[in-house]
């Protein structure tokens, strides 16, 4: 632990999955949007509770493992590589992303930076203090993996949606089953009225909406699917424009499941991942940053990949270690990775993020005339960003409102009156990333 001026603490220290910048500053300080109206997801999303997930036909020890993959597992994509398009991935991405980091998940939510999120957090009451704890409390889960027939089934369902100009869920199942997909269990969810990916991630894992007081619907059953232990999944999104429907400008379709593994093709457990370059810096899949034509290739096994032109990948595979080799389509140059799988599917995150976020500079300026406290951070990198005060270093509480985020800087002003008393900020970041 190192001192610094204007009695700042600087720790860092490993949050593992992710990296946790905490400062703590003490001074003395006094006592519609287009579209109309934001919309919440379809209420009581629909489930089928089967036998926990089977992983798969069999289990290879590292002693027996097949020799180097031959077959390339298609199911992950569209026959042209189309799909899943970048907001599907976006998507997948988000989510998988979530499932790994729950806690910095509804940190995320409930300060991102995006006003569209904002104005619909705001529009439905939700109490952010509620949302946090709730993902505070949840455990991570496995990443899912892409599957086609999913997906069909979901645009299927989503050009359903536009025809009846409404959300439900009616033949949800029904339309997985036809897409030729075999569950032992699943959920699924739509929204008719979602803006963009992040967006429709943020009302589906917000769960915006309900009438239990929090501003999230009760029962939290779209969070349920989005962070459940679901090993398939399948987004479908269309677009819809049409000044005479009610529904878009994008509408989602997300199918959760649990493959039944005595049929063919259907398999548990999964290397998954996203082949991409941050071309805006943001440390964000954003669409159209997919690394497509990719080759996926693992040191054994009976699979191999090739990404599609969201720079996606799935590949069915064993527990054990694994040597992954990245080459071809858009990469520059070979990449390889080496990874364990163990019991369940595992993610294998792409964009480097730096290990321990750094402070970069700090600036204090009270002024005893006004009465006011202005103060910037700024991190190496940092997303997200938090500002908690306490007047005691025992009870902490999340500013959500007042507070300006430029880049990787952090501005917070506080005003008081009367005689001064204690004061403590505590500043927190994070490397939220893709592990």
């Amino acid at each position: 632990m190192d001192w610094y001026d204007a009695n700042i603490i600087l720790v860092t220290h490993s949050m593992l999955p992710v990296t946790q910048l905490s400062i703590l500053l003490s001074i003395l300080l006094g006592s519609q949007i287009a579209f109309g109206s934001p919309q919440s997801p379809a209420e009581s999303p629909p489930w089928e509770q089967g036998s926990p997930p089977i992983l798969s036909p069999k289990m290879l020890s590292d002693d027996h493992k097949m020799p180097l993959a031959l077959s390339e597992w298609t199911f992950h994509k569209s026959a042209d590589g189309s799909r899943p398009s970048g907001v599907e991935q976006q998507y997948m991405w988000m989510m998988n992303r979530a499932r790994a980091n729950p806690e910095v998940e509804g940190i995320w939510l409930s300060l991102v930076q995006d006003s569209l999120i904002q104005n619909a957090i705001s529009y439905f009451s939700v109490n952010k203090d509620i949302l946090r704890t709730e993902f505070g409390a949840l455990s991570p889960t496995p990443p899912a993996a892409f599957d086609i027939r999913l997906h069909n089934a979901a645009v299927a369902h989503s050009e359903y949606l536009i025809s009846v100009d409404g959300q439900n869920h009616n033949d949800q199942f029904q339309r997985m089953s036809d897409a030729g997909f075999s569950y032992s269990s699943g959920r699924g969810s739509v929204f008719s009225y979602s803006r963009n990916g992040a967006y429709g991630h943020a009302g589906f894992n917000i769960d915006w909406g309900g009438d239990d007081g929090t501003g999230m619907q009760t029962g939290r059953g779209h969070r349920a699917g989005l962070m459940g232990n679901y090993s398939n999944v399948g987004v479908g999104v269309v677009e819809e424009n049409n000044v005479n429907t009610s529904v878009g400008p994008e509408v989602t379709t997300i199918n959760y499941c649990n493959a039944r593994t005595s049929s063919a093709n259907h398999y548990n457990r999964f290397i998954v991942g996203t082949v991409w370059e941050d071309q805006n810096g943001n440390y964000f899949y954003d669409p159209g940053e997919g690394l497509s034509g990719v080759t996926v290739m693992l040191d054994s096994g009976d699979f191999f990949a090739v990404t599609g032109t969201a720079g996606g990948y799935a590949i069915p595979v064993d527990s054990g270690t694994y040597q992954i080799s990245y080459s071809g389509g858009a990469l520059s140059q070979p990449v390889d990775k080496n990874v364990t799988v163990g019991s369940s599917s595992l993610l294998v995150p792409w964009v480097d993020v730096p290990s321990v976020v750094l402070l970069a500079g700090t600036s204090i300026d009270i002024d005893a005339v006004l009465q006011e406290a202005d103060t910037s951070w700024s991190f190496a990198y940092g997303l997200p960003s938090t500002v908690s005060v306490s007047s005691d270093l025992e009870n902490w509480e999340i500013i959500d409102d007042g507070i300006s985020k430029s880049g990787s800087t952090l501005n917070w002003s506080e005003n008081w009156s009367g005689s001064p008393t204690p004061r403590f900020w505590r500043i927190q970041a994070w490397n939220y990333l893709e592990d």
